[in-house]
């Protein structure tokens, strides 16, 4: 598996897999992707197997709050169980860190209990910490903003 930023001729097969993570992410239209892709290089990516793309997150860096904002991970549903949201996120982590960045910020809706798991476990391995900072609610979403410190070991 390959993972590098998200471009252009990714987005149908992005979007694709976003639909396939329904009701937990949604797909956006292809602009939205493109300036991700354009502005955001290092923290919007894609895993690739065999040359398919199989995985997908976007993220974006705050410069104001000095974090950065996990916003969606999505895998193909044929290539679930096999770690490849938590090595997406893995390398939004290491971009953090060499941006000098020590902390997340993730937003998981509420019922996606696998994305959740997969999250705290990735924080444990690493010997960060993980905090529920927020929650949002409103017209179906229900999501928890949860802040992650990776510390300095990472």
């Amino acid at each position: 598996m390959y993972i590098r930023p998200l471009e252009e001729g990714d987005i149908k097969t992005v979007r694709e897999i976003l639909a396939q993570g329904a009701p937990f992410v949604a797909s956006y239209n292809n602009y939205i992707y493109w300036m991700l892709g354009k502005y955001f290089p290092s923290t919007c990516l894609v895993a690739e197997k065999n040359g398919q793309i199989i995985g997908y997150i976007g993220a974006l860096l705050s410069m104001e709050k000095q974090k950065i904002f996990v916003w969606q991970i999505a895998v193909n549903s044929n290539e679930r169980g096999q770690q490849i949201g938590r090595r997406l996120l893995e390398n939004i982590m290491t971009a953090a860190k060499k941006m000098g960045i020590d902390e997340l910020e993730i937003a998981i809706d509420d019922d996606n209990i696998i994305c959740q798991c997969m999250v705290k476990k990735l924080v444990q391995d690493l010997e960060g910490t993980i905090t529920e900072k927020e929650k949002y609610k409103d017209e179906g979403f229900r999501e928890t903003v949860y802040c992650v410190f990776i510390g300095k070991n990472q």
